[in-house]
This record gives C-alpha cells, sequence and structure tokens, in this order.
C-alpha cells in the first residue's frame, strides 16, 4: 500500500472515531496549513445524518481507538520515516494535545470556582500562604505534644560507650524541656551520660519494647501501659515531635482525611 493510500485510510478511520465525539471534543479551533486534512470535521452532516441512530460507543472505547490509531501510525512513521508517515502521526499527536488542553482549561475554571475540590486553598504553595500555614501548623502539633506530655513520658534507651547516644542526648533533653516532657534513660551498659545523670539500668525493657538498635527513644503510657516507637538514631526536636505527633494519631485513629461535601 503507497504511503498516500494509508494517510487516507487513517484520515478515514479518524473521520469515523471524532463523529462519534462530541462537537466540545473536536481537535481545535486554531487555523493553519497543519489542519488542513481535517478540515471536514467542521462540515455541517446532511439531514440524512440526523436521523441515523447514534452508536452506543463509550469514551473508554473512543479514546482506546484512537489511543490505538495514533500508536499504529507512529510505529508506521518509525519503521518508515517518510514525509508522508510522520504527517499523518504529527497531526494526530496535535489532535491529542489539543484535547488535552482544552480539558485543562476548561478543569482549571471548575477548579477555581469550586473550593471545595480546590486542593491548593487548602494545601498553599505560595511562599508567604505557605509559610502561615505551616506556622499554624506547628503550633497545633505543639499544643497536641504539650497536652499528650501531661499522660506520656519518654524512655530513652542509649548505652555509654555509643556515639550517637552521647550525640542524640542533648536533643532529647530539649526536645523534653521544649514539651515538659520527664524522661527516664536506661542505660544497656550500666554508664551515664552528662545530660542524664540520674539513670535505670536496663533491666528488661529494652527487650519488652523490642528494641534493636541505639539509640532508641519511646513515648510510654504508665496508667495504660501503651507506647510509642518515635525513633532509632539522631534525629532533630522538630522530626521527634513530627513523629510522635504523627505516630500517636494514628495509633488512637485521630487523624483525619479531608472529606468533600
Amino acid at each position: 500500500m503507497r504511503a498516500g493510500q494509508m494517510v487516507g485510510k487513517g484520515m478515514k478511520y479518524i473521520l469515523i472515531i471524532l463523529m462519534l465525539l462530541s462537537p466540545t471534543l473536536h481537535a481545535t479551533d486554531r487555523q493553519g496549513p497543519d489542519y488542513y486534512d481535517f478540515k471536514f470535521l467542521n462540515e455541517k452532516p446532511s439531514p440524512t445524518d440526523k436521523d441515523k441512530p447514534k452508536p452506543n460507543v463509550s469514551s473508554t472505547q473512543i479514546m482506546s481507538k484512537l489511543k490505538e490509531i495514533h500508536e499504529e501510525a507512529l510505529n508506521t512513521s518509525i519503521l518508515n520515516p517518510t514525509p508522508q508517515n510522520i504527517l499523518h502521526e504529527r497531526m494526530l499527536a496535535v489532535i491529542y494535545m489539543d484535547m488535552a488542553q482544552k480539558y485543562q482549561e476548561h478543569a482549571q475554571m471548575v477548579v477555581a470556582s469550586t473550593p471545595t475540590i480546590n486542593y491548593f486553598l487548602r494545601h498553599p504553595v505560595d511562599d508567604a500562604a505557605l509559610k502561615l500555614q505551616e506556622n499554624i501548623d506547628d503550633e497545633r502539633r505543639d499544643a497536641r505534644i504539650k497536652k499528650l506530655s501531661k499522660t506520656h513520658g519518654i524512655f530513652f534507651f542509649y548505652a555509654s560507650n555509643c556515639p550517637h547516644c552521647h550525640a542524640f542526648a542533648p536533643t532529647v533533653k530539649r526536645f523534653a524541656q521544649r514539651f515538659n516532657f520527664e524522661v527516664i534513660p536506661i542505660s544497656l551498659d550500666g554508664g551515664k551520660l552528662p545530660e542524664f545523670p540520674n539513670f535505670k539500668k536496663n533491666s528488661g525493657q529494652a527487650e519488652n519494647m523490642g528494641v534493636k538498635s541505639l539509640p532508641a527513644i519511646f513515648a510510654i503510657d504508665p496508667k495504660n501501659n501503651n507506647s510509642i516507637f518515635l525513633s532509632y538514631g539522631n534525629v532533630s526536636v522538630t522530626e521527634l515531635a513530627e513523629k510522635l505527633d504523627y505516630n500517636y494519631r494514628h495509633a488512637t485513629n485521630q487523624v483525619k482525611y479531608e472529606i468533600l461535601n
């Protein structure tokens, strides 16, 4: 089959598919030499066409067929990159891009006028708005953690010969002071740290908590005998706060996901 016949056959299939689409999905409103082969899309249907029943074809079937036609045209132009084959494939690609652009423009208008589905109203990306939201979130998190410190304490597992434990101890102390937590340092080798001279020797607590590495830190609810794992290794005060808040809210089913009304 000659290239011209292949293009003509491809255009015939495109016409059949696109006639099934609503008028809003026509290729484009732009004008130019790239669209001369698609001018028939704007032709008015004959009176007999109006009387014909519309085929029961879903939008998914139509888009699947368009994709199939474009993929065939692309593969053909790769295997046989003649000007006609490339023109055929590129015109199909332009149709896709124009349809996607039209959808995107309409979707942006709908989102902008519908606050319930506007993600950026809840999660802004503008620097000033983002900083404001982060400050609000931090204040709410800190308030929850300070409230939690009234019912929970901190188990800090360490060893005096562990350099990472020595590095982490000041962070644990700052975290406890900031949020009013009582810290119970538990030494696995019987030694002390400068920040925590009053410590307890491990007497099975590490085994009961399933400690796998040092340093390790847990939040403990002695009244209800519950524990919340926070971290292994040296992390910042902010990271400890985020981990405690996140893990506690998930453990107590307090996490609320956005539900559109």
